[in-house]
């Protein structure tokens, strides 16, 4: 096969690949758009009674439980304190 017969080859493959893919393009676009009545029926949307049976129960908050937060300006100085903690918890697992 020649250059300019492979070249020739390569193009039409090329062009009959965008052929394809637009016209997949096509399809899923109208498949997106196109609706199937019947599957989903609203019957109505309403607030809830609040004497209804089964009502949750009013919204309580829940426990907040606080946490020291320690920030360092020095980060180095941060993170070599939390391997030094991270080893010294190793050694007293290892112990006990």
């Amino acid at each position: 096969m020649s250059c300019a017969s492979r070249k020739i080859a390569d193009k039409a493959l090329e062009l009959r690949m965008r052929d394809a893919l637009e016209g997949l393009a096509d399809f899923a676009t109208r498949f997106a758009w196109t609706s199937t009545p019947g599957t989903l029926t609203i019957l109505s949307i309403e607030a809830p009674s609040p004497d209804a049976a089964g009502a949750p129960p009013p919204a309580t908050r829940a426990p907040v439980v606080p946490v020291g937060c320690r920030r360092s300006r020095d980060v180095v100085s941060f993170l070599l304190e939390r391997e030094a903690r991270r080893e010294r918890q190793a050694r007293t697992a290892d112990v006990a």
